[in-house]
């Protein structure tokens, strides 16, 4: 129950900020393409891709520190966390370090990513000097926040963190409103970035205090003590660089192969996406904390009852969020940037294919992780090449729509992969009953969609004559309420998954 309380604590802080931090980047996205342009959000994206190839330097060792830590938290092992804190702190110093020489080392390459633009190579390489530095902060400063994770304390650095960035935010939209200086704006990047990082740490301090400031282990004492978390570490950071390359490779494919301005026009749809997926995966980090606390201390038959309802929960919200792409998605870039900013109604669908499936993904990733199952690195090898190669093979012809093909197919593969692994090593039941519970969702979902567009969501944009903001969100509000009340009521009656977790959250309240 306490495991269950915090959890929704921790996850219901990252939705209310989630939707707040929408509403300030649709903002500062407005004003940056107003007063700075196109080009230079293009070229904000693509250095940004590059940062987060530097960030696989991490080598997965904090997703495995993370699950480490789980059982020394059920137990209260304040030794063992002390010391695989230390192996954090050291870890990352040496990673600060890797990152800062081989960003030096990669600098020569910046020229080609923005050869097809007209922003000068002076700001370029600040731009890039000042996301290579907030980057080096982050490992030297932030490495506490896999224990806030694990401890399902994640909610305090949540809401400091976010009002830190709201602060950035405005003051840089200011900034921009007044100045239209690309470089102002980098500058305020620069020092909330290190700011940000700095502040994890003394949150650190305030909050673990118990635990030692000075470690009586050396680190190379501690790798040996701990080599299975390197054990472990290995796998996840081929599944990491696996997963950076078929994310990633969108933004860097479409700048290499047409130019920086469709960056920016693919990147207003995929900062839509990307906030989604920040949120799943935000909540989600929190429930592994709750499911790796229920692994270690409960039977595979008792994880697998939570297991149904986490994926019946799952597949509820994700739904709703791919109807309200599906049907306001469209209308809502046209309202905020303009109809020239509008892409084909077929890279929509792809793109709300690839974060449907992808939320599936998540769910079975969470449970495999939770028993630290990474032996099968090898898919997300597979899947990173199906996407990079189909990505550029297809740019070439089909453009925008040819890369998002190329996404699809990835996450498609391991959306096959990962309840196939999971139910060969945990779960005593047949692969065949997932994709019966999968596939009965998904039908009544579509039959719902058909209905509930056709009856309430076109006639409702009809009356409302929508044409601003205002009358839009009246207008998504209205329809995805409808649908939400609709699906929901379906899956109570038709799936013991999620009637379970309505019943379970409604008796959590009553005791509350």
């Amino acid at each position: 129950m306490i495991r269950l309380r915090k959890t929704a604590l921790n996850s219901g802080i990252t939705l209310l900020f989630f939707i707040l931090t929408v509403l300030v980047n649709f903002v500062a996205r407005k004003m940056f393409l107003v007063y700075l342009g196109t080009e230079y959000l293009g070229l904000n994206t693509t250095l940004m891709s590059v940062i987060d190839f530097l960030f696989l330097m991490e080598l997965g060792v904090t997703s495995s520190v993370a699950v480490a830590l789980y059982k020394p938290l059920a137990e209260n092992d304040q030794s063992r966390i002390n010391e695989l804190m230390w192996l954090m702190r050291y870890f990352f110093r040496y990673v600060a370090l890797a990152i800062l020489l081989i960003g030096l080392l990669l600098s020569p390459l910046i020229p080609s990513l923005t050869a097809k633009s007209e922003v000068g190579i002076m700001s370029s390489y600040i731009a890039y000097v000042v996301f290579l530095l907030v980057a080096v902060a982050n490992f030297f400063f932030g490495y506490p926040r896999v224990l806030f994770r694990a401890d399902q304390k994640n909610y305090i650095l949540v809401i400091a963190s976010n009002i830190i960035t709201y602060v950035k935010i405005c003051i840089q939209v200011v900034l921009v409103y007044y100045t239209s200086n690309y470089i102002y704006w980098l500058f305020v990047e620069l020092v909330f970035g290190v700011f940000g990082h700095y502040y994890v740490l003394c949150q650190y301090k305030a909050h673990y205090n118990n635990l030692e400031q000075k470690s009586h282990l050396s680190f190379r004492k501690l790798l040996q003590s701990y080599d299975d978390v390197f054990y472990d570490a290995k796998r996840i950071a081929i599944q990491s660089f696996s997963s950076y390359v078929s994310k990633q490779s969108s933004n860097i494919i479409i700048a290499t192969v047409i130019n920086l301005s469709t960056v920016t026009y693919f990147g207003n749809y995929m900062m839509l996406f990307n906030n989604i997926n920040m949120m799943i995966w935000t909540v989600m980090q929190n429930v592994w904390a709750g499911v790796g606390d229920l692994v270690v201390t409960s039977t595979r038959e008792q994880v697998y009852r939570v297991y149904r309802e986490l994926l019946a929960l799952s597949f509820y919200v994700q739904i709703i969020i791919a109807f309200g792409l599906l049907v306001l998605a469209q209308d809502f870039i046209a309202l905020w940037l303009g109809e020239e900013y509008v892409l084909a109604p077929t890279i929509l669908y792809l793109l709300v294919a690839c974060l449907t499936l992808g939320a599936f993904t998540n769910t079975n990733t969470c449970f495999l992780a939770a028993y630290r199952l990474f032996n099968d690195a090898w898919i997300s090898i597979v899947e990173a090449c199906l996407t990079v190669g189909l990505g550029i093979l297809f740019a070439f012809k089909f453009g925008v729509f040819g890369v998002v093909g190329g996404m699809l197919a990835g996450i498609f593969l391991l959306f096959l992969w990962k309840p196939y692994y999971l139910y060969r090593k945990v779960f005593p039941f047949p692969l065949i009953s997932y994709f019966l519970i999968v596939g009965k969702m998904f039908f009544f979902s579509i039959i719902i969609y058909l209905g509930v567009n056709q009856w309430i969501v076109s006639p409702l944009k009809d009356w409302l004559n929508v044409s601003n903001l205002g009358e839009w969100f009246v207008w998504a509000l209205g329809s995805t309420s409808v649908y939400a009340v609709v699906l929901g009521i379906f899956l109570y009656i038709f799936d013991t998954g999620f009637s379970t977790f309505v019943k379970r959250f409604i008796s959590i309240r009553r005791k509350v």
